[in-house]
């Protein structure tokens, strides 16, 4: 099973972004790792913005995708 990070970032309220990570990672912990460290890296470039990343398989992706439609 493969993973990838997605991306919640807002940088004012009301004004978030989705970004699917395009990178795939073998195992979850894996995922998690490089998702932390992205995460620190955006705290340090954007101290004002708020958001999370997530590691999801390729299904959960597909599921969000389709959530997102609609």
């Amino acid at each position: 099973m493969q993973f990838s990070m997605v991306m919640i970032i807002c940088f004012a309220a009301g004004m978030c972004q989705t970004i699917f990570d395009t990178d795939k990672f073998t195992s979850y912990n894996e995922c998690v790792n490089a998702a932390n460290a992205t995460a620190k890296y955006m705290m340090e470039a954007y101290p004002n913005s708020k958001g999370e990343i997530r590691c999801l398989d390729e299904m959960e992706i597909a599921i969000l995708k389709e959530d997102l439609k609609g």
